[in-house]
């Protein structure tokens, strides 16, 4: 794209123009694009048609065609199935947004810390020891530090970053392959249009407050390779409490959101058993029978952890996924409209509350 930008007058007009990661599509040199050859047909392509600024894709695109979700893909052998476990949540409160993300200056003062890291370096050697695994940074200098860590715990592991030349990135990929590398530590370098081949765990030290980077940093782990075990998702910033788990069902639109909207919490720990799939709905965990006061609020269903413990968390299972897509398909739009649908496929109404309230209300 960045070639043919420069060389829109020596080219020929197109009848059709494709573009991959077409979420980015609003950015000045897409737009250039795309406003010289206005008659072609135009085709996006992307795993996240959202933007993180807010800004709708409906003044570009018409029509939205929704593939596999990622469930269906898992369970059809296209992508790697996955454990996820997570700490207790980084308090992200009070650090400013900037064009829908968090601040990085201020984000690094939260999780560039000696005990975060530390904790890192234990979790990995206790559920991915020696795996190949990616680390998702707040900064370069946090990704440095990151990796100068596990290169303590006597782990092969490089910080990769931007001011590398391509050749020394492609490199430090393939040394992930060849097990001449086992960690990689980066920050917006191996997110989204990167195949990691082999890459089997992703350690989250970023908290975002995107889903657009949430998804694209866990699809390096998800993709399949020859003799690939589960991917491992060591997510140390409580990410999955603001976007659920990759797997979840979810609805895309064309519209926007509003900016700086962030993602409702789907989930809530258990206080008593520390099982973190409970919904946030829900008064009694499902695992061990522990109810929660009818007065108790948000913050306080969340407690307090020991310093690196993580539990594992499990997603929707694929019922649920079903009910929440079926209702968004059938155009529900109240509540009323969802209980019709739900029982109409044989859930009861709790079912569809559950999912109209927590899930799909402000996005329909």
């Amino acid at each position: 794209m960045q070639t043919l930008v420069r060389r829109l007058d020596k080219l020929p007009s197109p009848e059709l123009i494709i573009i991959d990661e077409c979420h980015h599509i609003k950015a000045k040199s897409y737009l250039s694009i795309i406003n010289k050859w206005s008659k072609a047909k135009l085709l996006g392509m992307t795993a996240t048609p959202q933007r993180t600024d807010g800004s709708g894709l409906d003044d570009i695109f018409q029509h939205l065609i929704l593939g596999e979700s990622v469930r269906n893909l898992i369970d059809g052998g296209f992508l790697s199935d996955y454990e996820y476990y997570a700490p207790e949540q980084v308090d992200m409160s009070g650090v400013h947004m900037r064009a829908g993300e968090y601040n990085t200056s201020e984000s690094l003062e939260r999780v560039d810390k000696k005990f975060i890291t530390g904790s890192a370096v234990e979790h990995y050697k206790r559920f991915a020891d020696h795996q190949p695994a990616i680390v998702a940074c707040v900064s370069i200098a946090h990704s440095e530090h990151v990796a100068q860590d596990f290169r303590e715990a006597g782990y092969k592991a490089l910080a990769v970053n931007s001011r590398m030349q391509p050749i020394e990135v492609a490199r430090a990929i393939d040394g992930l392959r060849n097990g001449t590398l086992e960690i990689l530590t980066q920050c917006e370098m191996l997110s989204e249009g990167v195949d990691v081949p082999g890459a089997v765990a992703l350690i989250w030290l970023r908290p975002t407050a995107s889903l657009i980077i949430f998804l694209q940093n866990v699809g390096r782990v998800l993709r399949r390779g020859d003799d690939k075990p589960k991917a491992i998702i060591l997510d140390h910033v409580g990410n999955y409490t603001r976007f659920g788990l990759p797997d979840d069902g979810r609805v895309w639109s064309l519209q926007g959101r509003k900016r700086g909207a962030a993602e409702p919490s789907k989930y809530k720990r258990c206080p008593q058993c520390l099982h973190g799939d409970i919904t946030v709905s829900s008064r009694i965990c499902k695992h061990c029978g522990y109810q929660w006061a009818e007065t108790e609020e948000q913050g306080e269903r969340i407690p307090e952890e020991k310093e690196g413990q993580l539990v594992s968390v499990r997603g929707k299972g694929k019922e649920e996924q079903d009910l929440i897509l079926a209702i968004a398909r059938g155009g529900a739009r109240n509540l009323r409209d969802a209980i019709r649908i739900a029982k109409s496929m044989g859930y009861k109404h709790t079912s569809a509350y559950t999912v109209w309230v927590n899930i799909l209300r402000n996005k329909v």
